[in-house]
């Protein structure tokens, strides 16, 4: 947690600052909350369920106010994957930091992680809510 702020720049100034921390990378995975989601502790326990060891990220579904569910059966594009489903191991956050500059830095982050050749796991399984409807 930053005890400054706000940024107002949707988040980036904390998430790339993550790797940074000690406590974090010693948990081993990481979620990105915002304050208007909410983690569904049933689904992240499922979506981490029998993980590789050689999965760096699990890309998981994020439900969405408006009742959609991303990224879901569609492949990954931008407007309709949520930072809140891209679960990551501690140690990919050295490689791939998260982006600043743009709004959809969970997008960003996500080409980043494919182009790094990091292995994404999908899992069809719903993480967790984002409390506002997407544009």
């Amino acid at each position: 947690t930053l005890t400054e702020g706000p940024h107002d720049d949707w988040g980036h100034t904390a998430r790339s600052l993550a790797g940074t921390f000690k406590e974090v990378l010693a948990r081993g995975w990481i979620i990105w909350l915002d304050d208007d989601n909410e983690l569904f502790s049933e689904g992240l326990s499922a979506a981490l369920a029998s993980v590789s060891e050689e999965t760096d990220v699990i890309l998981a579904d994020v439900l969405l106010s408006d009742g959609m569910v991303v990224p879901g059966r569609s492949e990954p594009a931008l407007g309709n994957l949520d930072g809140l489903g891209l679960i990551a191991r501690t140690r990919v956050l050295a490689d791939v930091p998260w982006p600043t500059g743009a709004y959809e830095g969970d997008w960003h982050w996500y080409e980043a992680l494919v182009g790094a050749g990091k292995k994404i796991e999908r899992r069809h399984i719903v993480v967790g809510r984002h409390g506002t409807t997407h544009p």
